[in-house]
């Protein structure tokens, strides 16, 4: 049985918030366009604690996203003439090894927690929200565009769920069809495992050309400046690396520890200013990045991201 079945679950996460932007009004707005062509958008809310809230969810997102064998696996259409396709799946579906399983529940139980009391705080000051929008919006000010507070506190929230599939059984469609479809999927997973193989190539390979590029001086002979975040993405990729290679990648393990000696705890600073180690540095990644992408090179095109 494929890895992908034993060692994964699939987590559907979902985010919700009501909408802080209304159709606004175009009487009494002063254009030499036609109006009949024209469009009138209005924020009724300006509010931190709402903009803390989404943000809060935005960085859960990204959390899992880093745990997962996907960003976004399930719910990419294909767009091909104009014409785009879209999944069974939805955006906030991740395909998590089972061994990130309890820390990623963890985590949005946490983080639903801290994101809640956010709102609480932003459905206290909610009345006085409204006034202000009053006072700044004017004419396009609608009070039919403003929930109750009770109405309001019930359209946020984080809700998450585990979902399991499998083929119907031969007894509920046929053993003729059952058989059609299992060789379907059995064809389907060989080449998922594949792309998932190959998701993760790219993506330490993205990662760490960054990291070799701004090593790397200029065409004028310059240096780069060389930034923590490039190289905190690369180590936080090397050290969840083991998690993610269900598909136990062994020439990928092998690269992920060589750039994990070179890179893990590496002080940004002396790579700004001392240019040996930067060098030293430099060489190391370059080797592996030469590597990786000949493998990337001679893997299958995918149609996800890791």
């Amino acid at each position: 049985m494929s890895r992908l079945l034993t060692e994964t679950v699939v987590l559907d996460l979902r985010f919700h918030r009501p909408g802080i932007v209304r159709k606004g009004t175009l009487d009494g707005v002063q254009v030499d366009a036609d109006k009949d062509l024209l469009r009138l958008n209005k924020q009724i809310i300006e509010s931190d604690k709402y903009l803390k809230y989404c943000n809060l969810c935005h960085k859960l997102k990204c959390w899992i996203a880093a745990r997962s064998l996907s960003n976004w696996l399930f719910n990419k259409g294909e767009e091909d003439n104009g014409n785009v396709s879209t999944s069974l799946f939805r955006e906030g579906t991740f395909l998590v090894p089972i061994t990130n399983l309890e820390d990623i529940y963890l985590k949005c139980e946490e983080v639903r927690d801290e994101a809640m009391q956010v709102v609480d705080e932003f459905i206290a000051e909610y009345p006085q929200l409204i006034q202000d929008a009053e006072r700044r919006l004017k004419g396009q000010f609608d009070p039919t565009n403003y929930y109750s507070p009770q109405e309001m506190r019930r359209r946020f929230g984080i809700e998450w769920r585990l979902i399991e599939f499998g083929l119907p059984t031969a007894g509920k469609i046929g053993e003729v069809m059952f058989r059609q479809e299992q060789k379907k999927v059995s064809s389907e997973l060989k080449e998922a495992e594949q792309e998932v193989i190959q998701a993760l190539r790219e993506s330490m390979l993205g990662l760490i050309d960054k990291v070799v590029s701004q090593l790397s001086p200029s065409p004028d002979g310059k240096r780069r400046y060389i930034t923590e975040s490039a190289v905190e993405k690369l180590i936080e990729f090397l050290d969840l690396f083991a998690s993610r290679n269900i598909m136990q990648d062994g020439e990928l393990q092998n690269l992920a520890e060589k750039a994990k000696k070179i890179i893990k705890g590496v002080d940004v600073q002396l790579l700004r200013k001392v240019d040996n180690f930067r060098e030293v540095v430099k060489m190391g990644m370059e080797e592996i990045k030469d590597n990786l992408s000949v493998m990337v090179k001679e893997g299958p095109r995918r149609v996800f991201d890791i």
